[in-house]
């Protein structure tokens, strides 16, 4: 087992015990508290099985998509299919065939 699936299954320990824990609790103000910390184990553990599965480690370069002045600019993922001719270029697509768009914001991540 690799270091990001120990790191996993400790936090899910962690989550287990914290779960708990929470039964410990008397007052509605503790209870929320304990509450909220769980889900913050919750939301640790599925960025990291995010990370995992798609192979996003610590030197990733991340560009995030400028904002423009208008909400409506949409950048598109193009292969340029080794020509520099811009009619030789198809846009990517997604799973279901439509054409890969990201927009102000969106993030683009090279491993």
């Amino acid at each position: 087992m690799d270091i990001s699936h120990r790191v996993i299954a400790r936090l899910h320990q962690w989550m287990s015990e914290e779960q708990q824990r929470l039964l410990q609790k008397i007052t509605v103000s503790d209870k929320a508290e304990q509450i909220g910390f769980i889900n913050e184990i919750e939301t640790a553990i599925k960025r990291l099985e995010l990370c995992e599965k798609y192979q996003i480690y610590g030197g990733a370069k991340i560009l995030v998509m400028p904002e423009e002045y208008s909400s409506s600019v949409s950048y598109y993922l193009i292969s340029d299919n080794e020509s520099s001719k811009p009619e030789n270029w198809t846009i990517l697509t997604d799973e279901q065939g439509s054409d890969f768009v990201m927009q102000s914001g969106d993030l683009a991540i090279r491993r």
